[in-house]
Order: C-alpha cells, then structure tokens, then sequence
C-alpha cells in the first residue's frame, strides 16, 4: 500500500515501523545479548518521560549505545526488547535519572511533545511509541492477570 501524500493516518506514530520483532525466535537471553552488543541502540524512559541528546538543537537523537546508558541510572531488570533491524537490536529502558536535572545537552519530554514537534523520526517515532506502550503495560501488570502471581 502507498503512502498518500496528506494523509493523517501517515502521521499516527505506530505506522512506521521498520523493526523485525522476531519474537517467536528470541531466546530467554536475548536481552542479555542485545545488551552485550556495542551495537544495540536503547531509548531510555525517564519518569513518563523519553531522554533525547540536544547537541545538534535541529535534530535530537533519541536512540543510545550501551555505554551511553550508565548516567541516566538504567533499570536493565526492566528492559524491553522492542525488534531488530540490519541485524541489531533496538531496546528500551527506565532509567532513574531525575528527568527535570538532566546535565546539558540532554533533555526529557513527553511522548506527545515529541511527536507535535516532530523531534525525532517517523520511524524512530514509531519505535517510541511501541517502547512508552509496551513499558506502560508492564508498569501496570506486575501480576498474572490469571491466578495473581
């Protein structure tokens, strides 16, 4: 299906994206291994909040290595999984960091001012978006919903 110029539903975040979530093959260390390799890009989740880097003011970057990580307090227990691309993984994961004393030139914002703004990528925007759900989902079901557990 091709995309119509104008069209508002091209805009709708979860549209664009390009990840492979392979999910029937992963194993139970797959995040283990994505975490290990220097090539996994991670989005990092501060209070509600996404972590985007403002060296370049035009055009943050909201996707981090590994390395990157470790000032922002990451909660690696917590981290998702989200898919794959060229052969690498994308992650997302809370961090502890207070996101109203971030060191200059990073800055949090909400879902919705990222996407008003048009802050990051139509598809980084759609990786974005399945990382807030997806990292919502777990925040409010600690429990099976089944048995309690």
């Amino acid at each position: 299906m091709s995309e119509r110029p104008g069209e508002a539903s091209n805009r709708i975040a979860f549209t664009g994206s390009t990840l492979a979530r392979l999910s029937e093959k992963r194993t139970d260390d797959a995040i283990d291994v994505a975490r290990a390799d220097l090539q996994t890009r991670w989005f990092v989740h501060l209070g509600g909040k996404v972590l985007l880097d403002f060296v370049i003011e035009e055009r943050p970057r909201s996707l981090f290595s590994s390395n990157e990580l470790i000032p922002f307090g990451p909660n690696f227990s917590e981290s998702i999984l989200l898919g794959f691309q060229d052969g690498h993984a994308f992650c997302a994961v809370p961090g502890e960091h207070d996101p109203e004393t971030l060191p200059t030139p990073f800055r949090a914002a909400d879902l919705r001012s990222v996407y008003a703004q048009g802050l990051v990528s139509r598809e980084e925007l759609s990786m974005l978006a399945q990382a807030f759900s997806l990292n919502s989902w777990h925040g409010s079901h600690k429990h099976c919903g089944r048995c309690g557990a």
